[in-house]
């Protein structure tokens, strides 16, 4: 028998363009994100699909596309790099970096807890990123 019960019950992760989808890890009003796989150069991404469906010259596409547009201007190392948005038939996604690290969702279920000095390094990081967009006007969600 090859594989596991395990394998055999999960499902075959979806294709989206160039892209396999692993894993959702958010969703909201407007959005799904997931874990990816980027299949051409075999790295891993995070990917965010808009979940309206849309016309293919829809005001929504356009506001989509000058806000990855925006993302993507952002130069910054505590920040992810956008590498593309894709406007296929209905579809509408962007991809970014994959930031190395472990997820807070994930640290909570450990039970992790760590000491000052570290957290606030973290803090001092994320103080530097949101800095470094208010410096340049960048609006940014609370």
């Amino acid at each position: 028998m090859s594989g596991s019960h395990k394998d055999e019950d999960r499902p075959a992760p979806r294709q989206l363009g160039d892209y396999l989808l692993m894993e959702q890890i958010a969703e909201d009003d407007d959005s799904r994100t997931y874990r990816a796989r980027q299949i051409s150069v075999d790295r891993a991404v995070i990917l965010v699909l808009i979940k309206s469906r849309l016309e293919p010259s829809g005001e929504t596409a356009e506001r989509f596309l000058a806000d990855v547009r925006a993302k993507a201007a952002i130069e910054h190392a505590g920040i992810g790099s956008v590498y593309e948005a894709v406007h296929e038939g209905a579809d509408l996604y962007w991809t970014r970096e994959l930031l190395p690290g472990t997820p807070f969702s994930q640290l909570h279920i450990e039970g992790r807890q760590f000491a000052p000095v570290p957290i606030v390094r973290f803090l001092r990081q994320v103080g530097g990123a949101m800095a470094h967009l208010w410096e340049r006007e960048i609006a940014t969600l609370p």
